[in-house]
């Protein structure tokens, strides 16, 4: 869960410094500025694609293992457990 937590929070700050970053500099023509976003980006995208890649190949197979069988609404619930901190079950 902290894993999670950490994904999602790098992501946000990225997206924070990028918005940052393009609201300060719309009017910048210094090439340092555009470098400054274009590393921004990479960064953020390459942050995005590990977050992805861990989703992919360690969170949902551990979900799908818990949530094997059951019906929609007990996924839900579960799900929203886990996501408050109550845990699974």
């Amino acid at each position: 869960m902290f894993q999670l937590e950490f994904e999602h929070a790098s992501d946000h700050g990225l997206v924070l410094e990028i918005t940052s970053a393009f609201l300060n500099d719309r009017g910048a023509k210094e090439v340092n500025d555009v470098h400054v976003l274009g590393f921004l980006l990479r960064s953020f995208f390459e942050n995005y694609r590990r977050h992805h890649s861990w989703e992919q190949n360690i969170l949902y197979p551990i979900v799908r293992q818990q949530l094997l069988g059951e019906t929609i609404a007990a996924q839900h619930d579960a799900l929203l457990r886990v996501s408050m901190g109550l845990g699974n079950r």
